[in-house]
């Protein structure tokens, strides 16, 4: 019993007092038996599955609590939230049973637990709050429950599936929402910007199914997952819609990382190349630094093609179009030997860990000691250097630091 649990930690006067502070927060709200489970909850005390009766959503009234079998027909990206009076994480997620349709909130600790719900899901939802009726939506609250239904719990479940549907990257039609399976070939920087006073995301990342590559624009919390990708690292895309050849993974999509059911085995994970391998494709490499030589932030005339480091107003041409460019070049090597690099805008501003304030050759002296003998993941590509003629790095993004 939860009670002989709680009392091999708590003394009884202490439990009892416990039980009542904990009803006095739901004002009354709470049994006794509700009110030992949070504790457990709280305590870290599993908690036994009571019998639940399931109700159709069909039946449910607003301002009283609901429990239901339903489909997961999508999982929208979590949002995150601030107002005067909180702060905090919700995830909308839309289901249905055979009756009727309804959004599903989940907030804070909730939104983590829906991490591992997928589409098509059965999912059994226990003492859901009934917000709203007519559109019918229900929120999650401290003494709801909810878990994804084994064979047994969603069999003679007479429940709708989704329409979205998985296909392979070269089945995906402009505009259409699909699924998507693949695996990260390269991954860009994050990137923030401001949009209706708030601040936004967005990543990109190349992927790739085997057969064919595209690339994915993750925005926002989005973004925030895409970052986390590693390279060669196999991810599903539930809402992914294709626009301009370019899936496109925003609030009514999202990534999950190391999808239990994909079939990507024939894909292995990206290898990263040797220097000596590298040619003009895109592809990772692991590189020692072994000199830092140069770093600026210079503006150039579109026109002309004028190199400044102070930003002018007009050009010795006449021109007024300029544009910034920001580099860092390096000298690099690995079992293979040598070669020259050069990282251009958000990857030389990453690598130098640098603010868009930051002088650059300055910033790059004080950290050529910090810098020098690390090992750095990056992407890129080999091309010839007009300078020199000899075959020089560039590379495109910085994927990460090896210990």
């Amino acid at each position: 019993m939860l009670k002989d649990a709680l009392l091999q930690r708590l003394s009884a006067d202490n439990l009892d007092d416990a039980v009542r502070r904990k009803q006095e927060q739901f004002v009354g709200l709470l049994t006794e038996d509700a009110a030992l489970r949070v504790l457990a909850y709280e305590n870290g005390i599993p908690t036994p599955r009571l019998p639940v009766e399931f109700f159709p959503l069909s039946s449910a009234q607003a301002g009283s609590s609901l429990s239901c079998q339903v489909r997961v027909l999508a999982v929208f990206s979590p949002k995150r939230f601030q107002n005067a009076e909180r702060s905090g994480r919700l995830c909308k997620l839309r289901v249905a049973d055979a009756t009727f349709a309804a959004d599903l909130v989940l907030w804070n600790s909730d939104v983590d637990a829906a991490s591992g719900i997928q589409r098509n899901d059965v999912l059994c939802l226990k003492d859901v709050f009934v917000k709203i009726q007519n559109p019918l939506e229900l929120h999650s609250r401290l003494s709801s429950e909810f878990w994804v239904a084994d064979a047994t719990e969603s069999a003679g479940a007479n429940l709708p599936l989704s329409p979205v549907v998985p296909r392979r990257l070269a089945e995906l039609r402009e505009g259409e929402e699909a699924d998507v399976f693949a695996r990260v070939l390269d991954k860009q920087s994050l990137k923030e910007f401001r949009r209706q006073n708030k601040a936004g995301y967005l990543s990109k990342i190349t992927l790739s199914d085997g057969a064919t590559r595209l690339a994915a624009a993750c925005w926002d919390e989005n973004a925030h997952v895409a970052q986390s990708l590693q390279i060669g690292e196999a991810v599903k895309i539930e809402g992914a819609v294709l626009k301009n050849g370019e899936i496109n993974v925003s609030w009514s999509g999202r990534l999950l990382p190391n999808p239990a059911n994909h079939d990507l085995v024939e894909m292995q994970a990206a290898v990263p190349k040797t220097l000596a391998a590298l040619d003009a494709s895109d592809a990772p490499v692991e590189v020692r630094i072994d000199k830092v030589l140069d770093a600026q932030r210079q503006h150039k005339c579109r026109s002309c093609g004028a190199k400044s480091a102070e930003k002018k107003d007009v050009c010795a041409c006449g021109s007024q179009d300029f544009f910034s460019l920001v580099y860092v070049s390096l000298e690099v090597s690995d079992a293979s030997g040598p070669m020259r690099a050069v990282l251009f805008d958000a990857a030389a501003t990453e690598l130098l860990g640098a603010k868009n304030t930051t002088d650059l050759n300055l910033l790059s002296q004080l950290k050529r000691d910090y810098l020098v003998g690390k090992t750095v993941r990056l992407t890129a590509y080999a091309k010839e250097s007009a300078r020199t003629g000899q075959k020089e790095l560039v590379g495109k993004a910085v994927l990460g630091w090896m210990v």
